[in-house]
């Protein structure tokens, strides 16, 4: 399936397992993100650009499969996990029976102000929150998820659907 067809597919909420009274569609240059209701779904471009290569279904499924490993380490509650996007007869469905045409991250949406872009913005005027969530970042990278718990400590939003 192309790429196109698969974006205008999914940006119908009724390709949603769950109520979505309309879909907000985000690309990057790797990757789309549909927003549906309570959900948001990552979807891998099929590229190849020799450092990445999407280009294969079962590769994006196991890209899917590694973002999520990789980022439940920091948002445990937020990562659901990877479901199929699937041909039903005529139309696209996520997460049902039927063929596979692509994989996709399963996710919590959260609230505007738990973004990344929100939470920097309100992180720029403190360098200390920076530099705390600087090595809180490397200390993740670098395979230590027990010295994550300090990232998380500085970034609380209030009540929202789940610990970003």
């Amino acid at each position: 399936m192309e790429l196109t067809e698969l974006i205008t597919a999914l940006s119908d909420a009724a390709s949603y397992p769950h109520p979505a009274d309309d879909v907000e569609v985000h690309q990057t240059h790797i990757s789309v993100v549909f927003l549906a209701g309570d959900y948001a779904y990552k979807i891998k471009k099929p590229l190849d650009l020799g450092f990445l290569d999407y280009s294969t279904l079962e590769r994006r499924r196991h890209f899917c499969e590694r973002e999520v490993d990789l980022n439940r380490r920091l948002a445990p509650s937020v990562y659901l996990g990877v479901v199929p996007v699937v041909l039903a007869g005529t139309a696209l469905q996520v997460d049902g029976p039927g063929e596979v045409v692509e994989w996709a991250v399963r996710m919590i949406r959260l609230p505007e102000e738990a973004t990344l872009r929100e939470r920097l913005r309100r992180l720029l005027p403190c360098p200390r929150r920076l530099r705390v969530a600087h090595r809180g970042l490397r200390a993740v990278r670098d395979g230590c998820p027990e010295r994550s718990r300090e990232l998380r400590a500085i970034g609380g939003t209030g009540r929202h659907h789940a610990e970003p």
